[in-house]
Parts: structure tokens; C-alpha cells; sequence
């Protein structure tokens, strides 16, 4: 009886490269299972797909090949992207032999030990379609809203990203609780109303592999009973386990009534805040802003505002900022300076409005060309020196 071949995988490096560096990104530094920091290698169809995930979010990424062959395995992440890294040769070869496969290119090759892959974690069939997004949307949410959620795992429904879709268009919200980003997107709507909690980072993770791919629309699927997503992007499947809970009710902390507005250039805001954040790190990061104020107290205070941060240890630091207009009185408010930075930093406005009503009410920051956007800021109570 003749010996059969091993299945054998050749592969331009380029493109494995590529694969790799999505699939690597749902690779746990900390695994809660020892097989989860490995990849799942499974071959059909002349493609060969490469998988990985840490239980909450996951990767699928596909890569063509001439093999014919029917292959499964399962090795270690970092053994092999740091192998297929190294080689100088355009081509790799992948010989899956017993127990182990051996990995070839030019005149190098190394011999990796294969795990059951059984062990490794079934990906769902997630196949009811949802909505399809602009890429070019997937990078406004993620720079105009995402930035707003939480951190903090102990409040896991502040980590998300919500996205509203109705009928008169879709919604995307950010909260941690202090601040609160809103962007409406009206072209973009479903007859039928959901509502997603997404984990802020993997959005954003779903936004870099779209914008590295070169796709032009995603598509997103849902499994409720599984409470799990699947994102399409180009020959990518990235999949996100939902938060579930109840989102705060944003809606009551959107100010209505706000007599003040300061218009101000971006840039120059920019670089006062950062400067003040350099005094303010002992102070919880606490600055004041003093619309319709300056340093001279002269008679064009009114189109000015002073930013200051002053620090018991440190010193204090005072700058001032020009307005485009002239607001109807003065008024200074508190606030946690990474709050406004963040705006500054990931939005990028050349100019931005700063509406407020009194010291220790919600601020809204709104930008000209971005009438569908809002950004609510809670101000901080400081005691008096």
C-alpha cells in the first residue's frame, strides 16, 4: 500500500505576513487557557485560514494557496509569526507531519509540535445580517465618539460603544459617566430598531483591520441567543462577544439651555491645555477655564478666556486663548483637563464651541462642520483657596 503524502501548504510570505498581523490581535497576552495563545490552522479549498481568539473577540483571516488539500491544526502563536518574520525567502512551505509541522523557506526550516485541535475553541455560525457600514464611518465614530467610553471592567456597560439603528437613521453613544459623545448619522437606518453594545476597543479594532484592508464597507451579523457579532471585512470575520445591561439613560444629562457660547481655535486651545496639564497632574489633572476673561482685565475680556492650573507643590500656570466672538458674560468652570484634550486630540477640530450655562452644569462641545455631533462634559467642584 503506498505511503500517503503529507498535506503540504505553499505560501508567499507577503501575504502570510499580512494574515498574520490580524489574526495576532485576538492572541491574549495573558490567556485564561493555555490553547488560546495559539492559532488555529485549517485548510479547504485551495485557502487557508488562519483563526484566534481570547473568548470575548476574535479573528478569522484567509490567505490563498495552491494546496488542494484538507488540513487542521494547531500551534503556537508566537513560535510561528516570529518564524515567518525572520524569513528572507518569498516563499513558505508548510508540511504537516505527525504531531508537528514543518515550516520551510529557501534553505531554513524549523519543526513546530502541533496541539489537538479539537481543544481549541468552535467559532459560532453567525449568519442573520444586520447593517453594512462606510468604512469612512467606522473612522468618524471611532474618532468622534469611542475615545468617551470607559476603562473601567468593573463597569463593563461604560466600555461600550452603542449604536442605535432606527428607522430616521443610527446613533452612536460613548459615556464613562463624566462625559458623553454623540454622533447621528441620518443616511445610515433600518426599519427595524436595534440596539448594540460593542466594546469600545474592539470597534476600534474593526476600524484599523477595515482601514488597513483597503474595504470601502463592512458588514456586520448578529447571534442573539449567543449575544455575539460578526464583522465582514473584506477576507477578514472578526468576532465580538456583546455587552449585556441596560445603557445609562444619556439622554437626561444633554443640556437644552445654554445661553453661553464661545467659539475658539483648536490648535491654540490645544497647546494651553497642554501646558496647564503639566501644573495640574498633582491636582487630579483639574483645570479652569474662565470664559470671557483675561489677565489684563481689560475691556475686550469678554473675547478671551484664561485657562489656569495651579498646584499647592508645583506652582501655577496661566494662559489665555482669543474667542472668535464675544460671549454675554464671564463664567469659570472646572474640569478635568484629559477630558477636553481628548476631544482636542482625536477629533481635530480647527475650531470648536464651548456652550455652557453656569460652573457646575453639563458643558456641551460642539463642532461647526459636525451638526449631528455632540460631546457633554461634567464639571468638577474645587474648593476655594
Amino acid at each position: 500500500m503506498p505511503k500517503l503524502k503529507n498535506p503540504t501548504i505553499k505560501l508567499q510570505r507577503e501575504s502570510l505576513k499580512n494574515v498574520l498581523k490580524y489574526v495576532y490581535k485576538a492572541v491574549p497576552s495573558n490567556p485564561s487557557l493555555p490553547i488560546l495563545s495559539s492559532l488555529l490552522f485549517s485548510l479547504k479549498d485551495k485557502t487557508l485560514t488562519l483563526s484566534s481568539t481570547d473568548l470575548y473577540f476574535g479573528i478569522r483571516s484567509q490567505v490563498a494557496t495552491t494546496s488542494d488539500e484538507k488540513t487542521t491544526f494547531v500551534i503556537p502563536g508566537s513560535i510561528f509569526k516570529d518564524l515567518i518574520n525572520s524569513f528572507e525567502n518569498e516563499i513558505v512551505e508548510i508540511e504537516v507531519l505527525e504531531n508537528r509541522i514543518k515550516v520551510s523557506s529557501g534553505k531554513s526550516s524549523a519543526e513546530i509540535p502541533t496541539q489537538p485541535y479539537h481543544d481549541y475553541p468552535e467559532f459560532p455560525d453567525i449568519s442573520e445580517k444586520v447593517i453594512s457600514l462606510p468604512t469612512q464611518l467606522l473612522g468618524e465614530i471611532d474618532d468622534y465618539v469611542c475615545f468617551a467610553a470607559g476603562t473601567d471592567q468593573a463597569r463593563p456597560i461604560l466600555t461600550t460603544l452603542l449604536l442605535k439603528i432606527k428607522e430616521e437613521g443610527t446613533e452612536a453613544v460613548a459615556t464613562d459617566g463624566f462625559r458623553l459623545a454623540t454622533l447621528k448619522v441620518p443616511q445610515i437606518s433600518s426599519k427595524k430598531e436595534i440596539n448594540i453594545l460593542i466594546p469600545a476597543k474592539y470597534f476600534t479594532e474593526v476600524k484599523n483591520i477595515a482601514e488597513q484592508s483597503s474595504v470601502d464597507e463592512i458588514t456586520i451579523y448578529a447571534e442573539n441567543e449567543l449575544k455575539q457579532l460578526r464583522f465582514e471585512v473584506g477576507q477578514n470575520n472578526i468576532y465580538v462577544r456583546l455587552i449585556e445591561g441596560e445603557y445609562p439613560p444619556y439622554e437626561k444629562i444633554i443640556p437644552s439651555h445654554l445661553p453661553i457660547e464661545a467659539f475658539v481655535d483648536g490648535e491654540s486651545l490645544k497647546g494651553e491645555l497642554k501646558r496647564a496639564h503639566i501644573l495640574a497632574k498633582e491636582v487630579s489633572n483639574i483645570v479652569e477655564l474662565v470664559i470671557g476673561d483675561n489677565l489684563n482685565k481689560t475691556k475686550n475680556a469678554l473675547e478671551s478666556m484664561v485657562i489656569r492650573a495651579n498646584s499647592a507643590n508645583q506652582g501655577k500656570y496661566e494662559g489665555v486663548c482669543s474667542l472668535n466672538n464675544e460671549v454675554s458674560q464671564t463664567l469659570p468652570i472646572s474640569f478635568n483637563v484629559n477630558y477636553i484634550l481628548d476631544f482636542l486630540i482625536n477629533c481635530n477640530p480647527e475650531t470648536l464651541s464651548i456652550c455652557a450655562s453656569e460652573s457646575l452644569k453639563p458643558v456641551m462641545i460642539k463642532v461647526p462642520d459636525k451638526s449631528n455631533y455632540r460631546y457633554v462634559v461634567m464639571p468638577f467642584r474645587v474648593s476655594s483657596t
